[in-house]
This record gives C-alpha cells, structure tokens and sequence, in this order.
C-alpha cells in the first residue's frame, strides 16, 4: 500500500493578498511609451531594396508593422512597388499597379493572417526577399517597361 504525502498548502494573509493586487493594478495602468525606429533598408541588388519601419514599445516588442516596403530604383528615383502594413490591426498588402496610374490593390491573398505584430514584421522581409523578382517582373510589364537598364 502506498504511503500518502502531505501536500504543504500555503496561505497568505489578507495583507498580503491586498498588496499584491495593489501591485498588479500598479502594473497594468502604467502605460508603455510607443515609438517609431528609424527606416532601415536593406539591398538586394543595386536596384533593388527593401525599406522597413516599425512602433516598438519601451521593452523593444514590436507593437505594429508600419511600414516594410519593395522598391526599385527607375532613373534615380526610388519607385515602392509592394508595400505591407498592419494599420487596421491585421497585416496587409499594397501593390502598386503601374507607373502611369496611381492606384493601389490592397489585399490579403497569399499574406499570413495569424500571429502578432513581430510575426508579420519578420514574414513580410522574408516574403519580399523571396519574391522580388516576381513582383518586379509583373510591375514592369504592367508598365510596359522593355529595359530596365540592368
């Protein structure tokens, strides 16, 4: 027969039950300072790059995808192809239909729908580091651009 253990309950006083609440209430009405990090870029070619900005919170996590954008560089201008975002609380994407019109297609085909702001920061880089050429490819023949000088 199996002997049974004495399971050791602790009990805190109403003191110090009083103060712990008083420390978690303390914790969740202090608020967090929110701030933007300066656009990084990142190349992948001479005329390819990838622009991208973020909010962080006071402890470095990543509070909202602001801004992790496509671009190419046509004459020396720097032209934003794709761009993601997550402004209405869920990542997004912008494309950019041609050079003669300004309009924009917003939409969430092929975008991760799941996760948090971190999630979608790391997916939309990647996202963009593996399919620049395809999204450079349909930009410029939406354009009717023969030679992009590269």
């Amino acid at each position: 027969m199996r002997k049974r253990r004495k399971v050791k309950r602790k009990y805190y006083s109403g003191s110090v039950i009083n103060e712990l609440i008083k420390l978690v209430q303390q914790d969740k009405s202090r608020t967090l300072t929110v701030t933007e990090t300066i656009p990084k870029e990142i190349y992948l070619t001479n005329f390819d790059k990838i622009t991208h900005l973020r909010k962080i919170d006071e402890k470095g996590d990543i509070m909202e995808v602001i801004n992790v954008s496509y671009e190419i560089k046509l004459e020396n201008d720097w032209i934003t192809i794709v761009r993601y975002d997550s402004a209405h609380g869920h990542l997004h994407r912008h494309t950019l239909f041609s050079l003669d019109s300004p309009d924009e297609l917003v939409d969430r085909d092929r975008v991760i729908k799941r996760g948090n702001p971190e999630l979608w920061y790391t997916w939309a880089i990647e996202d963009i580091k593996e399919r620049f050429l395809e999204y450079r490819k349909g930009f410029t023949k939406r354009s009717k651009i023969l030679n992009l000088g590269y």
